[in-house]
């Protein structure tokens, strides 16, 4: 029988308890299942389900995505993605707009790529268009680490870490796109003006090992090239992404979110469609087991005869 991996993956900061997404049936599951604390980012986790590590100096995300897109001049490392945001200046502090990560169209990055290849004056830095959205070529390749940005709407711009040898050098380039843009209006479909990019996902690592990737259910980019590019042995087990800030941007409310998700899955538990599953968030991992969510809906059952 097949198992299910789920990584819920924007949630990061926030635990099951006070402040939590108004989930009450993800938070009874989660409380029968089995928990170990990880500490890895998701995307580490699922390379893990379908058999794969990363060996060296973090995920290269951008150059996978370049490699993808036909751009191979540029070395593993001098890649990072361009994801827009809107920064808004407070009293104390910088904040993310809580619409989070901003969508352009394709004509809209097309004619920014165009205006910077006009007026960008070092040739070191190049922007680039590609199905997955926009890059920056860095040369020569920044040691540094930044965060996914993913799950920062609403917050504090402070929070969103850089490290690394070079992360002087990257936040001075996030800093002078940001003067760059400021002299532009950038729409986005989200209707506010895109005033900052943040540049993330340039590790130089190497994915390594012998994939047996499962049905994969995610619209991460990356994830997608990965489980495509490469001659693998599929089993029939299932990885499963849910994004909390793609669903809220789309429309999608709490209650529905655990309707579509936390139900579904309780669901398929109970016809037996999955022996387990295993959940990834924020940092920790949640191992389900049938037996286990049978528990869960026993007690349920129970307290809806007294009710």
């Amino acid at each position: 029988m097949s198992h299910l991996y789920v990584a819920v993956t924007d949630l990061d900061g926030l635990a099951l308890g006070a402040g939590a997404p108004p989930w009450p049936l993800a938070a009874r599951l989660l409380t029968r299942a089995d928990r170990r604390v990880l500490g890895i980012p998701w995307r580490e986790w699922v390379l893990a389900k379908a058999g794969l590590t990363v060996i060296g100096d973090g995920l290269p995300i951008a150059a996978q995505l370049a490699q993808a897109a036909g751009q191979v001049d540029v070395p593993t490392g001098g890649w990072w993605l361009a994801s827009p945001l809107r920064l808004t200046p407070g009293m104390s502090h910088v904040q993310v707009d809580p619409r989070g990560l901003l969508t352009q169209s394709a004509a809209t990055r097309q004619q920014l790529v165009a205006d910077f290849a006009r007026s960008w004056p070092d040739p070191s830095v190049r922007l680039q268009d590609t199905p997955s959205g926009l890059l920056v070529a860095v040369s020569p390749a920044l040691r540094a680490h930044s965060v996914d940005p993913a799950s920062y709407a609403g917050r504090r711009l402070d929070e969103m870490t850089v490290t690394g040898p070079d992360a002087g050098a990257l936040l001075r380039l996030m800093t002078e796109l940001q003067m760059w843009l400021h002299q532009r209006a950038i729409p986005s479909e989200q209707g506010v003006d895109v005033n900052a990019f943040w540049l993330w996902g340039g590790g130089g690592g190497c994915v390594q090992g012998d994939a047996q990737w499962p049905v994969l259910a995610s619209a991460d980019p990356w994830l997608q090239v990965l489980s495509t590019s490469q001659p693998v042995l599929r089993c029939t087990d299932r990885i499963e992404t849910w994004s909390v800030q793609v669903a809220l941007a789309s429309g999608t409310s709490w209650q529905e979110m655990e309707a579509q998700w936390w139900r579904t899955l309780s669901i398929d538990l109970m016809r037996g469609q999955w022996q387990g599953a295993m959940i990834y968030l924020d940092g920790v991992e949640y191992q389900l087991s049938r037996r286990q969510w049978l528990r869960v809906w026993r007690r349920l059952r129970a307290l809806g005869d007294r009710g």
